[in-house]
């Protein structure tokens, strides 16, 4: 019985990585109440970051990996995007505590994608999927409960970029200790008064000032010639809100000497990438980074 059951398991199709995420995301909004992960565990979700970083190869993930990630309530298991094999690291079975969803690839391009708000800002968890792919990045981290959901210990405690205490800050730090992987966050804006109608995105890396041909620059360029012309702006230059001054995770990445890029893509733009394919905004990011896909 238990060599059928073995050879079952191995003939399992590997999940997408769409459904992955789709699963990942499922709880009752209702009912769920978010709680800041315990220091101790924090550090230790950092410490496995860092070594899934160090320990990543084709084959799938090594026994002792998943053992820690099991001892925290989380299951690292193998899935499938258009690019090909990835490890995921996921809360396990139908455990919901908003912990995140950290992808991870053998041989991937040297960037971390995150989308930090996919139910704030919607839509931007399919286009981080689809920039992970295009540009074969090592990494992708995105939230699975909304930022706003309510907490007994007190209010924006599940914001995975603003507050303090999370895994998704934890998990970044531990990649931040293995790789020098620059990190790019999406977000998303409705309308926006400070901006002006027809801005389609608004590009910072957190500060108000940055060397003339840093990435930040080099990303608006990018992403101004492929998404809108004359409708993409730079924080600190043409734009005054929307800059990530307060983002947690981007004092990290800078902290650390790595480099640091938000997009905040509005709703009309966000539908193009939706509809029309995400090829100008992880080609920009390409360019802007300098890595090859």
């Amino acid at each position: 019985m238990i060599p059928v059951l073995l050879a079952m398991l191995a003939a399992a199709p590997t999940p997408t990585l769409d459904a992955v995420y789709s699963e990942a995301r499922r709880h009752d909004r209702a009912t769920f109440r978010f709680s800041p992960p315990p220091g101790p565990r924090l550090e230790r979700l950092r410490s496995l970051a860092a070594d899934i970083v160090r320990g990543l190869s084709s084959g799938g993930p090594p026994r002792t990996l998943r053992d820690r990630a099991a001892a925290d309530g989380l299951e690292l298991v193998t899935a499938r995007d258009a690019a090909g094999e990835v490890w995921v690291l996921r809360e396990a079975g139908g455990r919901r505590e908003g912990t995140g969803l950290y992808v991870f690839r053998p041989g991937g391009a040297a960037v971390c994608v995150q989308a930090p708000h996919t139910f704030f800002d919607e839509g931007t968890g399919p286009i981080a999927l689809a920039v992970f792919a295009g540009l074969r990045a090592a990494c992708l981290f995105v939230n699975t409960v909304h930022r706003a959901a309510p907490s007994a210990a007190g209010d924006g405690l599940a914001d995975a970029a603003h507050a303090g205490q999370t895994a998704f800050r934890a998990m970044t730090r531990g990649v931040l200790d293995a790789a020098r992987w620059p990190v790019a966050q999406l977000h998303g804006f409705a309308g926006h008064d400070e901006l002006g109608p027809g801005v389609a995105a608004v590009v910072s890396d957190g500060a108000a000032k940055r060397p003339e041909g840093a990435p930040a620059v080099r990303l608006r360029a990018a992403l101004a010639r492929r998404l809108a012309p004359g409708r993409v702006l730079l924080y600190g230059v043409d734009a005054h809100a929307l800059g990530a001054t307060t983002n947690v995770v981007g004092a990290d990445v800078r902290h650390a000497g790595h480099s640091f890029l938000h997009v905040e893509l509005s709703a009309a733009a966000r539908r193009r990438l939706l509809d029309g394919g995400v090829t100008p905004l992880s080609a920009a990011l390409a360019e802007a980074l300098e890595v090859k896909p």
